[in-house]
């Protein structure tokens, strides 16, 4: 909460061409108690007052003509007693080579230069630590002054000294390591430069952490604590400093850890974009308006949802007091648990509990903080608990990132359309570090299905670190395939719809292409696997299958699979030998057989299509016949069959000469493989198996009206 002050500065004229703005004069101590009173309750850590003004350069401004031609305008604010300063410009629209900078009067500081920049419309800037500061406005020469839109709307006067809070000495130092007998914090090297010392009104900090996504585009998604008090109104006055820590390792508990640190805050960040909250697992996810500072080192965290924590070492790194980073570490196990219930465990809780730290603690200015596991993956971002220096004993409070993962079912309140924006089934991800990042273009799949004759479409992004808008184009594309964008130029950090038009004619396979991105001094690609999909072809039915007599009431079909994307087969069949209403149909999955059920003797008929999401073939159809009969005695003949078991040709010996006879070849299921017409006064028949696979197989012997069946049984040779 920002704690506005409406003043009427004392603006008066120099002969220098400067103006002099001197706010009130404000009372640091009762400031600070009103402050802690309010971290006691939850709060976040307030260290400075907001004071309304309004300043700029105006029309009757005088400006110093400078040695080239150039114009300055300087402005002098004065906020007695302050321990640092910062700056609110509602209005920051400067001309192309126009630059602002704020100076310590004495010398003793600087920040800046400021510049316009496309798409911001106001500045928050960072700490300066003076209380007397001096605003220099510089034009190029031939510059109109008119068309200047510079605002100053408030002050931020620092009451208690952002930096110079002094945390509990049991803190460790996150620049510590093996050489100062510290080797646990090695693991934790990269994801230290993920976390972040913040302010949002330029009046309270919060730690909080940069965290990377499945597009490996360098998004800056930055997650903190929601009783931080980011929300959409603010997140734009947040600024982020990186690298805030100290030169060198101070010991836990040695006097040089009760003195005010060595670190820089002159490498920042300026303005955000709230993109997601929620209250019960006291998430934030904002992104950073520009890209990563280039000379931040930062580390974009990997992260970890498993709903099963992972056991071993978990480490917290953050800015207790809000003063250089500090990392802790504890090895009793962190478990589910519950904001309000202690540390105690639940099962399906939405916080991660650490019992208690073995190195370290947390304190104010911590929170937001991430929880790493054992392999430096982010799982949890602090909100509270009873840890610290006077009570290392305590308990600390971890919203669980899997919670926040679905969030309360909307894009406002959940991370992962933002961490996970391919929505690819992972529960975990890992970091990269910011140096690593460069101009990319992401296709949401790499894999492209669709119908031939069809659309189907894509989006492709650009991340925003190309230098200016983006010209898309597709490489490799297959003959008659058309490819188109829109819109076919887009601006950094924003999205395309990839279209392509799929003949007729085109045949299934798999076709590479390349997406490629340009602006006036980068370019990036991404690989795409195009699949397209023709309707298939008929199945192709086995011919000695298609039209036969089955003995059995329970006859199979098998067919060769059709050319193409397959989902399955519809299989009809019809009484007769017609194709009129079907007696029943079959919805198949991908197969290439099927066994009727029980079926009456009779003539069918069957038709058998395939089908998949772009249509279905044409038919393949087929007849069959089922007799049953009884089988009587062949009355005197005798028959005898050699070899039995065989390994391909079979004897069939007879008694006596027959007359007027048949035979035929069935496998177990009663599908006709073989027929004979057995001439008169055959005494051997053989039989030809020899094209066969091993198994069992049944003869059938009919003269004139008696039959019997024979087993054969066929082995390898």
């Amino acid at each position: 909460m920002l704690l506005l002050l409406v003043v009427s500065p004392d603006i008066t004229a120099q002969p220098q061409q400067e103006r002099t703005l001197s706010l009130p004069i404000q009372d640091n101590t009762a400031l600070q108690v009103t402050a802690r009173k309010k971290m006691a309750t939850g709060g976040p850590f307030e260290f400075g007052v907001a004071i309304p003004i309004k300043a700029g350069p105006g029309a009757g401004d005088l400006w110093t003509v400078l040695p080239n031609g150039g114009k300055m305008w300087r402005l002098r604010v004065h906020s007695p007693g302050a321990l640092s300063l910062n700056f609110y410009f509602s209005s920051f629209q400067l001309p192309a080579g126009a630059f602002l900078t704020i100076s310590a009067s004495d010398a003793s500081g600087l920040i800046g230069p400021f510049y316009s920049k496309t798409g911001r419309t106001e500045l928050w800037t960072p700490l300066i630590e003076s209380d007397d500061v001096i605003l220099e406005l510089k034009i190029p020469p031939g510059t109109d002054t008119s068309g200047i839109k510079l605002q100053l709307s408030s002050v931020q006067h620092d009451f208690m000294g952002l930096g110079r809070i002094i945390a509990g000495t049991c803190n460790l130092d996150a620049v510590c390591g093996v050489g100062d007998g510290w080797p646990q914090v090695e693991a934790y090297r990269e994801s230290i430069r993920s976390v972040a010392l913040y302010t949002v009104g330029g009046t309270s900090s919060c730690t909080g952490f940069l965290v990377n996504n499945t597009l490996e585009d360098c998004a800056p998604f930055f997650i903190t604590a929601r009783h931080c008090q980011v929300d959409s109104a603010n997140a734009q006055s947040m600024v982020v400093y990186w690298n805030y820590q100290n030169s060198g390792c101070r010991r836990p508990g040695g006097e040089n850890n009760s003195l005010p640190g060595d670190g820089s805050l002159d490498v920042y960040n300026s303005g955000a974009i709230f993109r997601a909250g929620l209250s019960t697992t006291d998430m934030v996810l904002v992104e950073l308006t520009e890209p990563v500072h280039p000379r931040s080192n930062a580390w974009f965290s990997g992260w970890d949802i498993n709903p099963s924590i992972a056991p071993g070492r978990v480490a917290s790194v953050h800015h207790a007091g809000s003063e250089e980073k500090r990392i802790s570490i504890s090895d009793r196990g962190a478990y589910r648990g519950e904001w309000g219930q202690g540390s105690r465990q639940v099962s399906n809780g939405r916080y991660i509990i650490v019992p208690r730290w073995d190195i370290g603690t947390t304190e104010f200015g911590s929170s937001g903080a991430p929880l790493f596991n054992n392999r430096g993956l982010a799982f949890g971002h602090l909100r509270g608990g009873l840890a610290s220096c006077n009570n290392l004993a305590g308990y600390d409070a971890f919203g669980w990132l899997g919670a926040s993962w679905e969030g309360a079912g909307s894009l406002q309140t959940r991370l992962k359309d933002r961490l996970n924006p391919l929505d690819t089934a992972i529960l975990e991800w890992p970091g990269k570090s910011a140096g690593s990042c460069a101009p990319v273009v992401r296709v949401f799949r790499n894999q492209l299905s669709g119908c031939a004759g069809g659309t189907v479409s894509i989006p492709v992004f650009v991340n925003k670190l190309f230098a200016d808008s983006v010209n898309l184009r597709v490489d490799g594309l297959p003959s008659g395939i058309n490819a188109t964008f829109y819109p076919g130029k887009v601006a950094p950090g924003d999205m395309a719809m990839l279209n392509f038009v799929l003949p007729h004619s085109i045949a299934g396979g798999r076709f590479p292409v390349r997406v490629v991105a340009r602006s006036s001094l980068d370019s990036a690609f991404a690989d795409l696997l195009l699949l397209p999909s023709p309707v298939p072809t008929p199945p192709g039915v086995l011919p000695s299958l298609a039209d036969t007599n089955f003995l059995s009431g329970r006859p199979r079909l098998r067919w060769e699979a059709p050319v193409g994307k397959l989902q399955g087969y519809t299989l009809a069949l019809f009484a007769g030998e017609g194709f009129g209403t079907p007696v029943a149909v079959y919805d198949l999955p991908p197969q290439t057989q099927f066994q009727f059920p029980d079926l009456p003797t009779g003539q069918y008929s069957w038709r058998l299509t395939a089908f998949n999401d772009c249509g279905t073939s044409d038919p393949a159809i087929g007849r069959f016949a089922l007799r049953k009969s009884p089988l009587p005695a062949l009355g005197d003949l005798l028959v005898s069959i050699d070899p039995n078991p065989g390994t391909g040709i079979f004897n069939v010996r007879f008694s006596r000469p027959v007359e007027n006879a048949q035979g035929w070849i069935y496998v177990a299921n009663g599908q006709q493989l073989q027929q004979y017409q057995i001439p008169n006064g055959t005494m051997t028949l053989p039989l030809d198996l020899s094209g066969f696979p091993p198994g069992t197989y049944f003869f059938r012997l009919r003269t004139g009206n008696e039959e019997k069946i024979f087993k054969l049984l066929k082995i390898n040779r």
